[in-house]
């Protein structure tokens, strides 16, 4: 039986009134206004490339690194962050995968 558990990593920054959320990890980047609508569009971007990745045979298409100035910010957030970071947990069945599991977590800064 095949399992696998992700941890996915994702900023969140608000700049001019919108929320940027980068996955750390995977390199995908989405913005909203609402930044509980943008976890929501986040969690689908990640779900959907996993499934991708996966379906088609393909785990090395998971991982495609944010720039590094992003991985900066993401650890200045991290250690100033007094509250521990909000949790996602999603589980997703992928084609001949019968379950994965990604935690997701969010780290929110001022830009």
């Amino acid at each position: 039986m095949k399992e696998a558990r992700f941890n996915f990593n994702v900023l969140i920054e608000e700049e001019g009134g919108v929320h940027i959320a980068n996955c750390i990890e995977m390199g995908l980047v989405a913005v909203h206004q609402d930044p509980d609508q943008l976890v929501q569009i986040m969690s689908k971007l990640i779900i959907r490339q996993l499934q991708f990745a996966l379906e088609n045979g393909n785990p090395s298409d998971i991982f495609h690194s944010a720039p590094p100035d992003v991985w900066k910010r993401f650890s200045d957030a991290v250690s100033e962050r007094e509250q521990p970071p909000t949790r996602l947990e999603k589980p997703v069945r992928v084609g001949g995968w019968p379950m994965i599991t990604f935690n997701q977590l969010s780290y929110a800064t001022c830009a």
